[in-house]
């Protein structure tokens, strides 16, 4: 898809994966400190540098150019540079100057605290830019998070409910780390005292998988009644069908 947009619209420069660090090194590009080339994760033609100006500062940046030729006027190929995984530790909190808005439009408060599935091979799945594995935050991050989402609930008189917008809660199954990162996350909620409510997504099979002992499963009806007494009010699943085979063509 990138390639034939960029085939379609010459001058443009499509982001493949994750943002954070795709934006962070255009404006790199933008400000003369990296070649295009050097932008992790997008789609482009390749095309001349750029003139530059010198700003105040005595910095030098590149200026759009403009009247540039069009797929029909000359062919390039097109280039797709290596996408770099985000580390979601390393993100600062969410912009929040658009709560007061959210508030005064009685709006849901929405925050991302993993990113990717670790099953990833669905072939309708339009979520493969953002990670080709399931990752997240470390659990004191998490729980910070989410205390700072209380105190703005207080000060704008927004619900204490959260939606959590990561397409899988609980992770990939490493031997039962997952299941010890939520236990703690849980309990870190029911400690705190937070009072918060929230929504999250998982895949079937983090609550029942056929292939699994009677322990895990003791183990995951443990771990799914704290995270209600923690505030889970609704988990989504997604089933797209009731047989195997079908699956298996998806």
């Amino acid at each position: 898809f990138p390639q034939e947009f960029v085939d379609r619209y010459p001058d443009a420069i499509v982001a493949t994966g994750e943002g954070e660090y795709t934006i962070a090194g255009l404006v790199e590009y933008l400000s003369g400190k990296r070649s295009l080339e050097q932008v992790p994760g997008i789609a482009f033609r390749p095309r001349p540098e750029p003139p530059t100006r010198t700003t105040q500062a005595g910095m030098a940046c590149h200026l759009p150019i403009l009247n540039r030729p069009t797929s029909s006027e000359t062919t390039f190929d097109i280039r797709l540079t290596e996408k770099e995984s985000v580390r979601l530790a390393e993100l600062p909190m969410p912009a929040l100057d658009t709560i007061p808005d959210l508030a005064r439009c009685r709006g849901a408060l929405t925050l991302e605290l993993s990113r990717g599935c670790q099953w990833n091979v669905c072939t309708f799945c339009p979520r493969e830019h953002k990670a080709n594995r399931w990752k997240t935050m470390p659990t004191s991050e998490v729980l910070h998070q989410i205390a700072i989402f209380r105190d703005l609930c207080d000060r704008f008189g927004l619900a204490k409910h959260i939606f959590l917008a990561g397409e899988e809660f609980v992770g990939g199954n490493d031997e039962g780390a997952e299941t010890t990162r939520i236990l703690a996350i849980a309990q870190g909620l029911i400690d705190q005292n937070l009072g918060m409510r929230f929504d999250a997504a998982a895949r079937g099979d983090q609550v029942y998988d056929h292939r699994m002992p009677r322990d895990w499963h003791l183990q995951r009806m443990n771990m799914w009644e704290t995270c209600h007494r923690a505030g889970l009010d609704r988990l989504f699943m997604g089933l797209e069908s009731g047989t195997v085979k079908q699956l298996q063509r998806l």
